[in-house]
C-alpha cells in the first residue's frame, strides 16, 4: 500500500466543493473505462501552520543520548494556546525530518498507553477528529542556514517558515485528522507512520510555496492514516458497475449534407462541360509550333487574335522585301537560356558596311 503496490486496495484522491481533500480507499487495478458504485472509507486532514515565534524554543540540551546510547540533539519548546492555539511542551530533534505527536491517539490505534495504570481504559472507537502536532524539516531544507538565504523567495519571507540556527528552516503544524468512520474498533499499529509521511510528501511539487507544501502534506497525512484503515477492509462486489466506450458521433443537418453533395456534383459537371467545349473549339488550324514561331518572328501579329495559321503572320507579296531572321539562344543572368532573334538582312548590311570601311582605311 505504502509503495502504491497492492493487489487489494488503492488510495484515490478526491476534493469536494469546499476544497477539502480526501484520501479514499478504493479497489486496486482500476480500469479508467470502468465506473462503479460502492461504499468505502476516506480520511481527511487539515493542517494549520504555527507562525514563527508562536512557540518558544530553548537552547539545545547538552550531552543527550537516546535509548541506545547514541548522541541525539534535543531542543526544548513550549507552545501556549494564546499564541499557537495549543498548550504543549516537548523536545524537537533534528535526527528525523518528519516528526509527529498524536494527541491521545493511543486510544484509537490500540498502541500501548504512555503509562501503565492499575486500571486500563476500555477500548474506544474513533472519535473524529483527533489532533496531530507535526514538526516538518526535510522538504524545506535547501541549505543549513538559519537566516534562510538558501530558501526560495516564497519561503524566505513567510512567517509560517521558521528559521533556526540548529535546524535551519522548518515548519510546525497543528493538524486535525478526520476518518470516514463515525465509530470503529481500535486499529492495531506496528511502529510509527512518520516514515509514511516522509515518503509520501517527498518531491519538488511540495516545494513551490509554503501553501502548496502544507496542502500536499495534508493529503500525504490522509494517505498515511488510510493505510491501517485499509488493512481492516476487504473488497466486495460493487452495487452498480458499467464499462464506458468512446465513440465519435457527428450530427449534420440533412439540408446541409445534400447541399454539399449537390455542390460537388455541380462543380464536377462544370469541369466536364468546360473540357468538352475546349475540345470542340480546338482544331488542326492552330498549333503550338506555329504560335511559337509567330511569337519569335512576328511579334506584332502574334499579339493579335487569329483563327488559323494564316492569321499568325503578316502577308507579304513578291514585291515586298522579305526580312530574313535567325533564331538562337542566349544565356540569362540567372544561369538559364532564352530564345533570341537576329535580323539577318540588317546584320549582313552592317557587316558589308564594316568591310567597306575597313578596306577604305587600308587603301586610303
Amino acid at each position: 500500500m505504502r509503495n502504491a503496490v497492492s493487489d487489494q486496495h488503492e488510495i484515490l484522491n478526491f476534493t469536494n466543493s469546499d476544497n477539502v481533500q480526501y484520501a479514499v480507499i478504493g479497489p486496486a487495478n482500476l480500469d479508467p473505462s470502468e465506473d462503479f458504485k460502492a461504499t468505502s472509507f476516506a480520511v481527511s486532514t487539515t493542517c494549520l501552520a504555527i507562525l514563527q515565534d508562536g512557540c518558544n524554543l530553548s537552547q539545545p540540551l547538552p550531552n543527550t543520548r537516546d535509548g541506545l546510547g547514541s548522541r541525539i540533539m534535543l531542543v526544548p519548546f513550549i507552545c501556549t494556546k494564546n499564541k499557537s492555539g495549543i498548550d504543549i511542551t516537548g523536545n524537537l530533534t533534528g535526527n528525523f525530518f518528519t516528526q509527529t505527536h498524536s494527541l491521545n491517539f493511543h486510544k484509537y490505534a490500540s498502541e500501548s498507553p504512555p503509562f501503565f495504570l492499575s486500571t486500563l481504559e476500555t477500548p474506544e472507537g474513533f472519535r473524529n477528529p483527533w489532533s496531530v502536532l507535526v514538526f516538518k524539516l526535510k522538504e524545506i531544507v535547501f541549505k543549513r542556514q538559519g537566516d534562510g538565504e538558501g530558501l526560495p523567495p516564497s519561503f524566505r519571507n513567510d512567517t509560517r517558515i521558521w528559521k533556526h540556527d540548529v535546524f535551519g528552516a522548518f515548519t510546525l503544524m497543528l493538524c486535525n485528522v478526520t476518518a470516514g468512520a463515525a465509530s470503529m474498533p481500535g486499529t492495531r499499529f506496528l511502529g510509527t507512520v512518520s516514515s509514511d509521511f516522509e515518503e509520501f510528501s517527498s518531491g519538488p511539487e511540495s516545494r513551490s510555496s509554503p501553501s502548496a507544501m502544507i496542502r500536499a502534506f495534508e493529503l500525504d497525512m490522509s494517505k498515511a492514516y488510510s493505510l491501517p484503515l485499509a488493512s481492516q477492509l476487504s473488497p466486495r462486489a460493487s452495487l452498480l458497475a458499467q464499462v464506458r466506450t468512446s465513440k465519435v458521433v457527428t450530427r449534420l443537418p440533412v439540408a446541409a449534407l445534400w447541399t454539399l453533395v449537390i455542390a460537388n456534383l455541380g462543380f464536377a459537371l462544370l469541369g466536364v462541360g468546360l473540357a468538352g467545349w475546349a475540345l470542340t473549339k480546338a482544331g488542326p488550324g492552330v498549333h503550338q509550333v506555329q504560335c511559337l514561331t509567330s511569337a519569335l518572328f512576328d511579334r506584332e501579329k502574334f499579339e493579335q487574335s487569329a483563327r488559323a495559321v494564316d492569321g499568325l503572320f503578316t502577308e507579304k507579296t513578291a514585291k515586298d522585301q522579305v526580312d530574313v531572321k535567325r533564331i538562337g539562344f542566349k544565356r540569362t543572368s540567372t544561369g538559364g537560356s532564352a530564345f533570341t532573334v537576329y535580323d539577318v538582312g540588317y546584320r549582313a548590311a552592317q557587316e558589308t558596311a564594316m568591310r567597306k570601311q575597313y578596306l577604305g582605311n587600308i587603301l586610303g
